[in-house]
């Protein structure tokens, strides 16, 4: 490896190279050392990728070992940042820490914590965690980084992504390999990003301007994913109560069916749970309240009831729904009626005040006293 033709390629003035106090040479040495090295770092490599793999909420992983002259570039960049630092074949595996580099990807933000989990209950790490975030980045999400603890960094170029820098054994000690985690939005932007403007455009005013909006756009399209899986899951969460609803519906319908009431009254009440089911049915799916229907539905189940006592009712539907108690009983009643209509009723009867009582000791309420019983009898 030509020293002259090396640092062209990687346009390093020689200025800046003799002010690192480096021998080529010994650079020479480290490459060697390295090329020596990879086979195995290709192993461990494959080993924390197979660990992470199948872990949940994981989309996708790459994996690289650090390319030989990157290596060597590296090392002279960091000189040049650094001359103090000491780095020779004998320490560049502790001092250069990306040598074996694994990014992990997912696909919602909130992803982050599982895969977080995994990584510091697995391996011991060299550091606490590094959360790159973006100047601007809402509160709460550096606030989450934090109660993980992460440390986090404002980039100067806008990359987010969660460094974990991992220790594996190599030769009887260990070796530093670097996890990123981010999500595939980010590692789409910081992929187009790198391959514009590093290493030799990285100050560039009119592309780091269009990439700073392209960065935002990204971040827009993280929240909007974010949103989009939280929407499916209260939409689910809709269809499985509307099924419940309907359940309990379906099953207050046999009930009436075969029970005691008179044919009159059935169809009544048949009609107001109907209609009570054609509201519940647009209002979960389409959040559109009728509110003529469902006030419609509630006014014909009072005159329904208005014939008979809650008393009654209760002990009625008791009858024929042995497993069930009064006050679940009349939990049911008041999912079905949606708490409109007749709820206060219900809210102050004493039968379903959430309190168990003998029968004997349940009272009319005063409205009650004076409707008569199906057969013409007033309640005892």
């Amino acid at each position: 490896m030509d020293k002259q033709e090396f640092l062209k390629k990687y346009d390093i003035k020689e200025s800046d190279f003799e002010k690192t106090t480096l021998n080529w040479d010994d650079l020479i040495l480290i490459y060697n050392d390295y090329l020596r090295e990879i086979n195995e770092l290709k192993k461990l490599a494959n080993f924390t990728e197979e660990c992470l793999i199948d872990t949940e909420k994981v989309h996708s992983i790459k994996k690289r070992i650090k390319d030989p002259e990157h290596l060597i570039e590296k090392i002279i960049r960091k000189k040049i940042a650094k001359p103090e630092r000491e780095i020779h074949v004998n320490n560049y595996k502790e001092v250069i820490t990306d040598l074996i580099g694994v990014r992990v990807l997912h696909l919602f933000k909130e992803d982050w914590i599982t895969i977080h989990d995994y990584i510091m209950r697995k391996w011991n790490t060299k550091d606490v965690p590094m959360a790159n975030v973006r100047e601007g980045d809402k509160g709460e999400f550096i606030n989450k980084f934090k109660e993980m603890g992460c440390e986090v960094r404002v980039h100067p170029y806008g990359y987010r992504s969660v460094h974990y820098l991992i220790l594996l054994p190599h030769n009887k000690k260990e070796i530093t390999a670097e996890i990123q985690v981010r999500t595939v939005f980010e590692e789409a932007w910081s992929e187009i990003d790198h391959r514009i403007r590093y290493p030799y455009d990285i100050d560039n005013p009119i592309l780091s301007e269009y990439l700073v909006i392209f960065n935002r756009l990204a971040g827009s399209a993280d929240e909007m994913g974010s949103f989009i899986k939280l929407l499916k899951e209260d939409l689910n969460y809709k269809s499985r109560e509307l099924e419940e609803k309907n359940r309990i519906i379906n099953e207050l319908q046999r009930e009436i069916n075969s029970s005691k009431l008179e044919k009159e009254e059935k169809e009544r009440i048949t009609s107001g749970l109907q209609r009570l089911f054609m509201v519940e049915s647009g209002s979960s799916i389409n959040h559109i309240f009728d509110e003529d229907t469902l006030d419609e539905a509630s006014k014909e189940l009072e005159n329904i009831l208005g014939n008979i006592t809650l008393a009654e009712a209760a002990k009625e539907m008791q009858n024929v729904l042995d497993h069930l108690s009064v006050n679940e009983v009349s939990e049911v009643m008041k999912m079905v009626l949606n708490n409109r209509g007749f709820s206060e009723a219900f809210k102050n009867a004493d039968m379903f005040s959430g309190e168990e009582k003998e029968p004997e000791e349940t009272k009319l309420l005063e409205w009650e006293k004076d409707v008569p019983e199906p057969d013409g009898k007033k309640e005892k």
